[in-house]
């Protein structure tokens, strides 16, 4: 007898459970649709970097390495710049090492071209990459070129440079 009691408590229960998971289900689709119509506020950090569009420190970087100049775009440097060179350095660098680090390998690899293939502006933490044509010791070669850049107190630092 305690059994068959045990067994009817357990079904009502059972049954309870099945009516609540189905109120659930049915109620989380308007709760949902009611969060997509609520506007949701834009975040500081996307307001700053709309308000400081990466792009022209992109175009300084760009005509720098293919001017071999480091010096058009050294004032971007973060306090640690990561550095990745095909000729065997890398590491992280002081914005002062990173510049005579630069400028040493480009006065050795010295630029002919550089084209962008990819870009991402519109973000915390934009990048671009693409295509350095160099001539070492009188053959022309080519390198993968990556640079990202962070967002520090409303300006953008170079936090990686790689070319490989």
């Amino acid at each position: 007898m305690m059994i068959s009691q045990i067994k009817k408590i357990f079904n009502f229960v059972n049954r309870r459970f099945d009516i609540l998971i189905c109120l659930v289900f049915l109620c989380l689709p308007n709760f949902s649709l009611a969060q997509n119509l609520r506007e949701i506020p834009k975040s500081k950090l996307h307001d700053r970097i709309i308000q400081t569009p990466a792009a022209p420190v992109f175009e300084k970087i760009i005509e720098g390495i293919e001017t071999a100049n480091v010096s058009a775009f050294a004032h971007y440097f973060g306090k640690q710049v990561y550095i990745s060179l095909n000729s065997g350095e890398r590491g992280y660098y002081s914005s002062n090492q990173a510049y005579y680090v630069l400028q040493n390998y480009l006065n050795i690899y010295k630029p002919v071209n550089f084209k962008i293939s990819t870009r991402l502006l519109n973000s915390t933490t934009p990048y671009c990459a693409g295509r350095l044509v160099y001539n070492f010791k009188g053959v022309r070669e080519t390198a993968q070129v990556y640079i990202s850049l962070t967002l520090t107190e409303n300006n953008w630092e170079i936090t990686q440079i790689t070319f490989n």
